[in-house]
């Protein structure tokens, strides 16, 4: 197994991201990406560097051979703006996590959308 593939898999599994999200976000094709997931089909460089930016992070992040998972948020940080409003409950702690889940998906999502940009960009600039 690559090493690119194997931190990749725990980033995705620990910090509970589905696939197809990491999939979109990265601009791959979901099929693609299940394909260079289950190491049917190599990643190329542009790929891993799709992938790597759709999460945040460089492409060295995921050659670490000393890899550990550095989850974006602390969980009990997440929940504090909504403590301000009273007790938390599970139905509270539940909406704050899903709150913030969304945020951190966001983020992906818009620097997805960027490097679209670019690319139509380039490629209309080619001539294509």
């Amino acid at each position: 197994m690559s090493i690119f593939i194997e931190n990749l898999k725990k980033y995705i599994s620990e910090n509970r991201y589905k696939q197809s999200y990491v999939a979109e976000a990265s601009g791959i094709e979901v099929n693609k990406f299940s394909r260079i997931i289950n190491e049917k089909q190599s990643a190329t460089e542009d790929d891993m560097i799709s992938i790597s930016d759709a999460l945040g992070r460089n492409v060295d992040y995921f050659l670490a051979k000393n890899f550990k998972v550095n989850k974006k948020a602390v969980p009990g940080d997440k929940v504090a703006g909504f403590y301000i409003a009273g007790s938390i409950d599970e139905e509270v702690n539940q909406t704050a996590n899903e709150i913030f889940g969304l945020m951190e998906n966001f983020s992906a999502i818009v620097g997805a959308k960027k490097r679209m940009k670019l690319h139509f960009e380039k490629e209309a600039a080619r001539g294509l």
